[in-house]
């Protein structure tokens, strides 16, 4: 479960938003997901204060889903589950993308303010949260 945390004072809320979540990391059963090793794909279960919203990245569809605040929504999961926690600013650009695929990694990249061009794989991704990988 997440942890609340001490209030922000107000200057700070006005010039970035923390955003509190799970990246959840999944075995992909296809031929390219079988180079990419334990992770072969991911996606975003973010907290917002009356919901939870899963943002759900396919190549050619994003499903975004909310869920109640009671929802199992863990249930079923086979893979690892990553909590996050960024303060994301409010008037900056958060992520370059430059001649990068649009994937499940740059779907969470995105939504983290993540900008490392080397980080591609689900792998990757869990390492740098997981601060393994700088």
């Amino acid at each position: 479960m997440l942890k609340v945390s001490n209030p922000r004072p107000l200057i700070s809320q006005l010039e970035t938003r923390q955003l509190n979540g799970f990246i959840v990391y999944t075995r992909q059963d296809t031929w390219w997901g079988r180079f990419l090793g334990d992770y072969g794909h991911c996606y975003a279960i973010i907290r917002h204060p009356q919901q939870w919203i899963e943002v759900h990245h396919h190549f050619s569809y994003t499903n975004i889903t909310p869920y109640p605040l009671g929802h199992e929504w863990t249930q079923g999961i086979e893979g690892n589950i990553q909590p996050f926690s960024v303060e994301i600013p409010y008037n900056q650009r958060r992520v370059r993308h430059i001649l990068q695929p649009f994937t499940c990694v740059e779907t969470c990249k995105s939504l983290l303010g993540i900008q490392r061009a080397s980080i591609v794989t689900p792998y990757q991704l869990y390492r740098h949260l997981d601060g393994q990988q700088t």
